[in-house]
């Protein structure tokens, strides 16, 4: 083909994907373009509780929407592997081969998949091949006409397959970071206190929830330009100084003295603290943290900070809360109108998103938290 990719190119893209997901459409173009194929399909399900990866090339929407409600198990290739024990897959099998060593040209054309699906679909495929293992599987297709896949094209599906793997992988530890990140996110929002990250020029690298609730309350302190302004002229110097005191690498760093400003709608105080490199953070970005609380704020209701903190349903959190107030799962269910074995079912459900493990733990956990009750 004129405008094949190398096989570096469609090891470059694959790896893309498994940080952009929005990539794989390409690596199966590229991959369809490689391997002189006009239908190719994955399905991958490295974690189970992640549920599946999937993609096709080559097929309309409604005729992967027929293939999956109906005919995936009508595929004459899928009962020929499922006859010689490919699928469903043992742990640490892996299937790396032709379709036709699975089942006949006579099985595909007598059959229902062929004869209703495939002839109306996708009539230019006949020959299938690829990778089938307990997590991964990347099939191929054929027209009549290109005739079997050769021990070339299957030689190249080998060198293929650790790199597909291996960027899947990536793509479950990126979804890993990403979920410690929303998660650590989650945990600021739900403080009292405001949070704004500075990065060593002052620039603001990210604002919890409160902190932009009080930005909002025209305290006299907005961002503007990526920058924190100040409506009065002294506050803006004085923080200004503080700020060149806390980034001076020279310097004995900022003094940890309240700055307060007033205004018609109240007092906010904001105080200036390095960040720890070691302890992570909210962004990388942030150098410095800037803490800001609205004196005549109200604080946060106990249930309100579990529920941000643990994503509770709100009837979990209600159940926490009457069960952390003394009542036991009987008396629970009469003040919500619900019966016991409801409150055990919401209590085991936030039992597994807080990790405790009995009414005790949780208990005592949410007597740690900040809030009233």
């Amino acid at each position: 083909m004129g405008n094949r990719p190398s096989f570096d190119d469609l090891l470059d893209v694959l790896y893309l994907s498994a940080v952009d997901p929005a990539m794989r459409s390409e690596f199966l173009r590229r991959c369809a373009a490689y391997f002189d194929c006009p239908t190719l399909a994955f399905i991958v399900s490295l974690r189970p509780e992640r549920g599946v990866h999937a993609g096709v090339h080559g097929w309309s929407e409604e005729a992967q929407r027929l293939y999956h409600d109906h005919y995936a198990v009508k595929d004459p290739w899928y009962q020929g592997y499922a006859r010689a024990g490919v699928v469903p897959p043992r742990p640490g099998q892996v299937f790396i081969g032709r379709g036709s060593s699975v089942t006949t040209e006579s099985e595909v054309r007598s059959s229902e998949y062929w004869n209703d699906f495939a002839l109306r679909y996708d009539p230019d495929h006949f020959y299938q091949g690829g990778i089938v293992t307990e997590s991964i599987c990347l099939t191929m297709l054929r027209s009549p006409r290109q005739g079997d896949w050769d021990d070339g094209a299957i030689s190249e599906w080998r060198l293929l397959y650790p790199h597909f793997r291996r960027a899947f992988a990536v793509h479950e530890r990126v979804l890993d970071l990403r979920e410690s990140m929303a998660a650590v996110q989650n945990v600021v929002d739900a403080l009292d206190c405001g949070l704004i990250g500075l990065d060593a020029n002052g620039a603001v690298a990210f604002v919890n929830r409160t902190a932009e609730a009080i930005l909002n309350r025209s305290h006299g302190i907005a961002v503007r330009g990526g920058h924190l302004a100040f409506s009065d002229p002294d506050s803006s110097r004085q923080f200004a100084q503080w700020l060149s005191a806390a980034v001076d690498p020279f310097g004995k760093g900022a003094d940890c003295d309240a700055m307060t400003l007033r205004s018609k709608h109240g007092a906010v105080h904001l105080c200036l603290l390095p960040v720890v490199p070691e302890a992570g953070g909210i962004s990388g970005r942030a150098k410095l943290m800037l803490l800001i609380t609205d004196a005549s704020a109200t604080p946060r209701s106990r249930d309100t900070v579990l529920s941000a903190l643990f994503s509770l349903t709100p009837a979990e959190s209600r159940v926490s809360m009457f069960l952390a107030s003394g009542l036991d799962p009987g008396e629970i269910a009469e003040q919500t109108r619900t019966s016991p074995e409801t409150v055990r079912f919401h209590l085991k459900s936030v039992y597994h998103k807080t990790g405790v493990r009995r009414q005790s733990e949780l208990v005592r956990l949410i007597s740690r938290l900040p809030g009233i009750s």
